[in-house]
């Protein structure tokens, strides 16, 4: 059988993946190797996590979901939903989209970990108080 590219648009065969141990395996690269180091330090800071894979990446919830990790092409994140919420003394953390903040990754020395870990136990702490990030809430209107 021809192995063919992945036609435009098609996910990297990584984003398919059904663990999180698939989808460092299947990353085969340096961005398995600092994804698995990251993975560790979220295991390790916040060890009632839940670990699972969503939206094509490694999501960690607990109280909803708090960070993601994701492989690009050239980089790996480490993501927050609460991201704009969170103590950032260091200046590590880049806008994503609306509250989301990310940390951009492109070799393993990049790994800071005491700010990540506190950046961790914020993130966790923002859940246990204001609840799970994806789910809205509306107001109820009154005549």
């Amino acid at each position: 059988m021809i192995q063919r590219p992945n036609p435009i648009g098609a996910a990297p065969s990584h984003n398919l993946a059904k663990t999180a141990d698939e989808y460092i395996e299947r990353l085969g690269d340096w961005r398995g190797e600092i994804i698995q180091e990251l993975r560790e330090l979220v295991v390790s800071t916040i060890p009632k996590g839940h670990e699972s894979i969503r939206w094509g990446q490694i999501v960690y919830e607990l109280n909803g979901p708090f960070c993601y990790l994701k492989a690009f092409r050239n980089q790996v994140h480490i993501g927050f939903w609460r991201g704009d919420q969170i103590a950032d003394p260091k200046q590590l953390l880049e806008k994503s989209k609306d509250k989301m903040r990310h940390i951009k990754f492109t070799d393993f020395d990049q790994i800071q970990l005491q700010p990540l870990r506190n950046m961790l136990k914020s993130a966790v702490k923002l859940n246990r108080d204001l609840g799970d990030p994806t789910v809205t809430t509306r107001a109820v209107q009154t005549k």
